[in-house]
């Protein structure tokens, strides 16, 4: 019974939320242009509306660039024709035209990170989740892509950047040597990789990360892939490695940062995220005493008031 009663809590919050989030379509829409800079989400049908609040938050730091959204598959005609009036120029992709030849991975957000380096291959590339919401100018972050350097959304739980022996090591010493989550399962076994002591890694979050255009190769990814596959075996077709290998990716890169609180942050009880200029309401804290709904409405409402006044 209190399992049900979360899961209908969860569900009503959800509900509320996304009736929030349709009052971002009275705002201006989003004009892209061919700017060296593409912002790239895996997008589902009960996302769009928080979509459009994360995508008009973060772009209009920007004020540039392109939109390319890969549908998951359930986006409706309705949900194409939304995005499509909303984001002028957008680019929708079927996730199933995402070539994987060259990395032998399939869900689990792969598709997106295989796009995100080949995008990467021409032009500055972020990676825009859903359950995003800026609610400042992102000024850090326009100064990397001009200056073409590489970052992730900091992790509460991290060391910093480390090698992979280090890594390792670091969740030894606090008595961790095993794990049920796939992350963990593959940072603890990063010390037995080839190279260990000269690779990198940061454990941050994939849900807004920056790849510098010329930084992420395809032949990269699918070598870190195969030596995962070799420590991990079927373990490394689980939900949570894409996010380990695109870790992987951004360390490995020139200069890149880790964006870090308060100014950047995830969403848990014991922060205060009032301050933030971005925050990720991922899953286990999503709808947390409202926080993500009175957000999204703030944003909404200022961007209005503003679009009024011009």
């Amino acid at each position: 019974m209190f399992r049900f009663l979360k899961a209908l809590q969860h569900r009503v919050h959800e509900w509320q939320h996304v009736q929030v989030c349709k009052n971002i379509c009275m705002t201006d829409p989003i004009i892209t242009n061919d700017a060296p800079l593409v912002f790239v989400t895996l997008l589902q049908h009960k996302d769009v509306y928080p979509y459009l609040v994360a995508i008009k938050s973060v772009f209009s730091s920007f004020g540039e660039g392109g939109v390319v959204v890969i549908n998951d598959g359930s986006l409706t005609e309705a949900d194409i024709g939304l995005l499509e009036s909303q984001v002028l120029g957008i680019d929708i992709r079927p996730i199933a035209d995402v070539d994987m030849a060259l990395v032998d991975m399939k869900g689990g957000c792969w598709e997106r990170l295989v796009t995100l380096v080949k995008e990467s291959e021409k032009r500055y590339v972020i990676q825009v989740d859903a359950d995003l919401v800026a609610q400042k100018q992102l000024g850090e972050v326009v100064e990397l892509y001009k200056s073409n350097r590489s970052f992730a959304l900091g992790n509460y739980i991290s060391p910093g950047l480390v090698t992979f022996e280090q890594m390792s090591s670091w969740w030894t010493d606090q008595g961790v040597h095993a794990h049920d989550h796939v992350q963990v399962k593959s940072e603890l076994v990063f010390k037995n990789l080839p190279r260990a002591e000269k690779r990198f890694y940061r454990r941050t979050t994939a849900a807004f990360v920056g790849m510098s255009k010329g930084s992420g190769t395809l032949a990269a990814l699918s070598e870190f892939c195969e030596d995962m596959k070799d420590a991990l075996g079927s373990d490394w077709n689980d939900w949570g490695s894409e996010q380990v290998a695109s870790n992987y990716l951004i360390a490995n890169t020139e200069n890149n940062v880790e964006l870090s609180a308060p100014e950047y942050v995830n969403n848990v009880p014991e922060k205060d995220i009032s301050g933030a200029k971005l925050v990720h309401f991922f899953g286990s804290f999503r709808y947390y005493k409202k926080r993500y709904q009175n957000m999204s409405q703030k944003f909404i409402l200022d961007r209005l008031s503003r679009e009024c006044r011009d």
